[in-house]
């Protein structure tokens, strides 16, 4: 994906990038966040990172019971 309409050469290799999946939806506005509007981007997806809410309060609840018992 390109964030601007640049031509960009077939030998230039993609940047992998890990961005929440808000910005990969808008990437237009936040390539610059990244310093990479001018390149090709893959993005990469982590099943197991918690990328929604929910999923971040279970993984903190869940660590905070574990030190509560320590």
């Amino acid at each position: 994906m390109l964030a601007s309409g640049t031509v960009v050469p077939a030998s230039t290799k993609p940047v992998y990038l890990y961005v929440p999946p808000g910005q990969v939806r808008k990437w237009k506005q936040h390539c610059a966040r990244w310093s990479a509007c001018d390149q090709p981007v893959l993005f990469v997806r982590v099943d197991d990172s918690p990328s929604r809410w929910g999923q971040w309060r279970q993984l903190r609840e869940s660590q905070w019971a574990v030190r509560a018992r320590d």
